[in-house]
């Protein structure tokens, strides 16, 4: 049997056959690896969810557990690397379930010290009305238009520290902002006005109908949960 020589196959394997059988195996990648991930995610979400249930929101992180969420965060970041997550099912009112932020955890901490507790937590997004409650209008910064921000930490029964921004949508998962307002409402209906400033970004790295994840441009991540259509606090 004569055998052919591997300029034998090389001519009858030219470039666009090479470049076919090439192209092959890494379609075949991309599927088993969305196959992978689909069927993984939910799995991924569970764990996620029991491990941030056990750290007071970020506050009690134990460096095993701050392991296993960011092994499960770059998990759910693959899994929606190819989403766009800045399209309106970003809307909605977010209770936090863990942060990084050391603001945040600060007033989660130590809140008790100034004789209340803290409450829920709520991330607002709204991207179909502006920081005046008004329809959106087209970015001038050339992105996807704008929206209403607001973060929220409650003092039941009545207190809030409540910061307000502007929104614009900035890319497929990227959001920008910008402080507009921030108050701390005081039981008994008073407020205590406190001067904004700061604008940064966000990238809505996994979003779902029930869980977002997100990374900030200081370094931080968010994850929370959907409690419902945007809500408005006052």
């Amino acid at each position: 049997m004569q055998l052919s020589s591997p300029q034998h196959h090389a001519a009858q394997f030219g470039p666009r056959h090479r470049s076919a059988a090439a192209a092959a195996p890494r379609r075949a990648l991309v599927r088993a690896r969305a196959s992978a991930t689909s069927s993984q995610v939910e799995s991924v979400k569970r764990e996620l969810l029991e491990v941030v249930s056990r750290t007071g929101r970020g506050v009690s992180t134990s460096p095993a557990d701050l392991r296993l969420i960011q092994e499960a965060v770059a998990e759910l970041r693959r899994a929606g690397a190819d989403s766009e997550t800045t399209d309106p099912s970003q809307s909605g009112t977010w209770e936090l379930l863990w942060t990084s932020e050391k603001e945040t955890l600060f007033i989660l901490e130590r809140a008790p010290l100034f004789g209340t507790q803290t409450g829920a937590v709520y991330q607002v997004i709204d991207t179909t009305t502006s920081g005046s409650g008004s329809p959106s209008s087209p970015s001038s910064s050339g992105g996807g238009g704008s929206g209403f921000l607001q973060n929220v930490i409650t003092f039941p029964p009545e207190g809030a520290f409540i910061v307000d921004s502007s929104l614009a949508v900035a890319g497929r998962q990227r959001v920008e902002f910008g402080f507009t307002a921030a108050k701390l409402k005081l039981p008994g209906g008073r407020a205590l006005g406190l001067p904004p400033f700061g604008k940064g970004w966000f990238d809505n790295l996994y979003l779902d109908g029930e869980l977002r994840v997100s990374y900030d441009s200081r370094g931080d991540t968010l994850i929370t949960r959907r409690a419902g259509p945007p809500r408005r606090f006052t």
